[in-house]
Order: structure tokens, then C-alpha cells, then sequence
């Protein structure tokens, strides 16, 4: 990866990280690999297919969790 791309991948957990606090998610019931998951997907929805922060942030975090089995209660996961 070049610095750049280090760059808005540390900007990307720093969302997924935000996202999850404001959904409530204990995020002590998820493994680093899977919040770096998260980050990298988020970085694929918001900077490759341009999808809004919110959407990008949701199905990041959806399409993780779905590929893992984990459910997380009171989450609504949304697959675009």
C-alpha cells in the first residue's frame, strides 16, 4: 500500500470504529481481523463505488458479519 492508502485505510477504521459506537456494538465481541474487515470493505463502498458514508458504513459492517455467522442483536444488517 502507498502512504496515501494507508492513510484513508486509517481514516476507514476510524469510521467503522465511530459506526460501531453509535450502534451500540460491544465491539469487544469482535476480533481485530474482523473490525479490519470492516475497515477495508468501508473503504472499498465509500472510495471505489462511491456509495454514501452512512450506506458504505452499514453494509461494511452487514456484509463482515454475514460472511462470519456472527449476529450481533439489534443490529439491522443491510446488504446492498
Amino acid at each position: 500500500m502507498t502512504e496515501a492508502s494507508d492513510h484513508y485505510m486509517e481514516d476507514s477504521l476510524w469510521e467503522v470504529t465511530r459506526f460501531l459506537e453509535a450502534e451500540n456494538i460491544d465491539k469487544s465481541h469482535l476480533s481485530e481481523k474482523l473490525i479490519d474487515d470492516m475497515a477495508y470493505h468501508y473503504y472499498n463502498n465509500y472510495y471505489d463505488y462511491e456509495m454514501d458514508e452512512e450506506y458504505a458504513l452499514r453494509a461494511a459492517v452487514s456484509e463482515v458479519l454475514q460472511e462470519n455467522n456472527v449476529a450481533i442483536e439489534g443490529f439491522e444488517k443491510w446488504i446492498p
